[in-house]
This record gives C-alpha cells, sequence and structure tokens, in this order.
C-alpha cells in the first residue's frame, strides 16, 4: 500500500449498518482521508480508519470501514479533477 494518509472517494454507501449514526455514515463521491488501515481479526479482513470520521463507542460494534466502499485517488486524477471543478465555475469567455 502507499504511504499514508492519502485521498480516497466514496464509491458505495449503500446499506448503512444500523449502528452507525447517519451523521457518522460515509457518502457517495465524497473524499476522504485514509489515514489508518487495520487487519481485524474477528473477521481476517482489514478496515479503513478516516480522518474526516472518527466511529467511536456508539457504532459498536464497528470501528472502521469497509475498503471495498472506497477507491484510491491518486494526485494526478485530483488535479485533473480540481481543473474541471475550476473550469465549471470559472468559464473562460470570449
Amino acid at each position: 500500500m502507499t504511504n499514508l494518509p492519502m485521498k480516497i472517494i466514496c464509491i458505495n454507501d449503500k446499506h448503512k449498518p444500523k449502528e452507525i449514526p447517519i451523521e457518522k455514515w460515509i457518502k457517495y463521491g465524497e473524499m476522504y482521508t485514509l489515514i489508518g488501515v487495520q487487519h481485524l481479526l474477528s473477521s481476517d479482513k482489514l478496515g479503513f480508519e478516516l480522518a474526516e470520521i472518527k466511529l467511536g463507542e456508539n457504532c459498536f460494534p464497528y470501528h472502521y470501514f469497509d475498503p471495498n466502499r472506497f477507491a484510491p485517488i491518486d494526485e494526478k486524477t485530483m488535479e485533473n479533477m480540481e481543473s474541471e471543478i475550476y473550469d465549471l465555475v470559472h468559464p473562460t469567455t470570449a
């Protein structure tokens, strides 16, 4: 895996577990910062820790997000997205 932190984008926000409050749930198309990856002994899977959302004890048994809900965003992709957004917000006029 690449160095952390790294930017990732949510590609699946369906089927939110009832234990996680809506204000702590991820949103499709939103970018997040991956700051930690944990090996989950209980399920032998990985869990993602995000800078923007901390899952506390009130989210038990969930402490991490499923990696299958995200896709990585590399720096070049981010620069291209930012450029496209800037062009949309600030169109050039002839």
